[in-house]
């Protein structure tokens, strides 16, 4: 278990670090990805130095030809491509979820330490005020519609929603995670 969440880790890492250097890059992101450039192709020519005219300097001095322009770098596009399919939820578990149960594990198994309701509690992960109403929050992890479902996938793997989450999946039985949604759900 351990092993896997340090790849995780490093996969995070290096996804952060590409999308970091790829935003570096100063063409429009509307314009298409330019072609890339073999390597093997050969520079531009250089166009010959101009001949001094009798108002320039016949000295010494060489006139050279300014530096010719490299090709644009290619785009590095990252795309999330599901490599698994999004947990199941057993049928019927979540209508065995308890509201007030959920409320003792949201303390009890550390959620409070990342996410903030009512103002208490930590700011690493986002407050959940309001996650109970679809119209005020639609969406989950910017992918998934607000739904019990997707709440339920959303805490017992959060990687596998959103690859690179700084929620790391979260040791609890599918009837704690139906516990969790049934408070969140009340959380309006």
């Amino acid at each position: 278990m351990r092993g896997g969440a340090g790849y995780l880790r490093v996969l995070a890492a290096t996804l952060l670090a590409v999308t970091a250097f790829a935003a570096c890059f100063p063409w429009d992101r509307s314009e298409p990805t330019p072609t890339p450039v073999p390597a093997t192709a050969a520079p531009a020519a250089a166009s010959p130095a101009p001949t001094p005219t009798s108002a320039q300097s016949t000295g010494s001095e060489s006139v050279t030809p300014g530096p010719t322009p490299s090709p644009r770098p290619t785009a590095i596009i990252v795309s999330r491509t599901p490599t698994k399919p999004l947990p199941t939820v057993p049928p019927g578990v979540l209508s065995q979820g308890d509201a007030r149960l959920g409320q003792e594990l949201f303390i009890s198994k550390g959620c409070i330490a990342c996410h903030q309701v009512k103002g208490e509690g930590g700011t690493t992960g986002p407050a959940l005020d309001g996650i109970g109403n679809r119209a005020r929050r639609p969406m989950l992890a910017g992918s998934l519609e607000n739904t019990p479902e997707n709440k339920w996938r959303w805490i017992t793997n959060p990687q596998l929603v959103k690859p690179g989450s700084a929620m790391s999946p979260q040791p609890l039985s599918p009837e704690e995670a139906a516990h969790l949604v049934a408070y969140l759900e009340t959380l309006r």
